[in-house]
């Protein structure tokens, strides 16, 4: 996938991730590890998109869970330490 079609993407899943009902369809479809991905890596503009949709699924605590153990499968010690607090702290 391009540069352009991942930033396409990310604005993809903010707009359907304005509607709740989008919610369990997205995490379900595997969306939330890709726009984490994205919110980490990605350009600037797909880290824009990508990080108000991750705003808007997180209003869902299945997905804020989901959002947390998709960083923490990506990050090292310290992002480990920083996503387990996170967790901890929303529960």
């Amino acid at each position: 996938m391009r540069e352009g079609q991942r930033e396409q993407a990310g604005g993809a899943l903010w707009n359907r991730s304005r509607n709740a009902a989008n919610d369990g369809p997205i995490h379900e479809a595997g969306g939330i590890p890709p726009l984490v991905k994205l919110a980490r890596w990605g350009t600037e503009g797909q880290k824009g998109w990508a990080a108000r949709a991750l705003e808007n699924l997180a209003l869902n605590d299945v997905n804020k869970v989901a959002i947390g153990e998709a960083e923490l499968a990506m990050s090292g010690t310290e992002g480990q330490d920083n996503a387990a607090g996170a967790l901890l702290a929303s529960q």
